[in-house]
């Protein structure tokens, strides 16, 4: 009878450390484990790429214009920004800038009209294909305020941001015969007074513009209008 009671005490036993055992067991996560959110990308960088002999950012020509522009001021090429460039065909070869002594063959040119700045004065050189032929433009320094004034008036007058974009030809300085500097009106009475003043020839997109004006550029007049 003891040993009967002793057994039931041992299985007794053994049952109840096997309830506690599981009781202590750490619990399975049944759980539907969350997915990875990606994390968002950035915006790659836009990288202007640097000046090197096997990668230039602007075309040959552009290049030999601005270090003939640094060459005639004594400075360093980086000291001269490129504004702007634009593909021309010139009407010779001398880049449509030759001088009066000069011999220029006619033959379509192509090549570029680029634009310089350096500080807050802009120069503007054409070129050839290549960049072996480089001239210099005229610039407002160079030309009377009445041709800037002319330059400035076709400018506006095509809608133009910018009045660089247009070719300062020639300026030749005349006389014209009346006040209105030589173009008439039949609207318009001219009194018949020399008037010292300016004949400019202008050139944009292979369009030739002439404008008379007095000597200070306060009267501007179009004289031809191209198409």
């Amino acid at each position: 009878m003891k040993l009967r009671h002793r057994l039931f005490i041992l299985v007794a036993c053994g049952l109840l450390l096997s309830a506690c055992g599981n009781a202590l067991a750490t619990p399975i996560d049944r759980k539907t484990p969350l997915a990875l959110q990606p994390s968002p990308t950035l915006p790659a960088a836009t990288l202007t790429p640097q000046a090197t002999d096997e990668l230039a950012p602007f075309p040959p020509a552009v290049t030999a214009a601005r270090q003939a522009l640094a060459d005639r001021l004594g400075t360093q090429p980086d000291a001269v920004a490129v504004a702007g460039y634009v593909a021309a065909n010139w009407s010779d070869a001398c880049l449509e800038l030759g001088s009066a002594s000069e011999s220029c063959a006619l033959a379509v040119t192509p090549g570029y009209r680029v634009f310089l700045k350096v500080g807050e004065n802009f120069y503007i050189f054409h070129t050839n294909q290549t960049g072996d032929l480089v001239r210099q433009e005229l610039t407002p320094a160079d030309i009377p305020q009445a041709a800037v004034n002319a330059r400035q008036a076709l400018a506006a007058r095509l809608g133009l941001d910018l009045d660089l974009l247009i070719t300062v030809v020639s300026v030749e300085e005349v006389e014209w015969p009346d006040s209105c500097l030589g173009v008439s009106s039949p609207d318009v009475m001219c009194a018949q007074m020399v008037t010292p003043g300016y004949r400019v020839a202008l050139e944009y997109a292979g369009l030739k513009y002439e404008y008379h004006t007095d000597l200070s550029g306060e009267r501007v007049v179009a004289a031809t209008i191209a198409p």
